[in-house]
């Protein structure tokens, strides 16, 4: 399941970047903050060992 957040946030990085490239600055702001919350979604996701609490 984390693989897939993960895959999903690289995704809408790169589409992030070609939309930076082709100069559309609105998509290119909303596919970046749609990757971060994406990738916070993979380090939180149960089994996560990233930013999970020490036990």
């Amino acid at each position: 399941m984390r693989q897939l957040f993960a895959i999903a946030a690289a995704l809408f990085l790169a589409g992030a970047i070609s939309a930076h490239l082709l100069g559309n600055e609105g998509v290119a702001d909303f596919a970046a903050v749609i990757a971060f919350f994406t990738l916070l979604a993979a380090c939180l996701v149960p089994g996560a060992r990233t930013l999970a609490p020490h036990r």
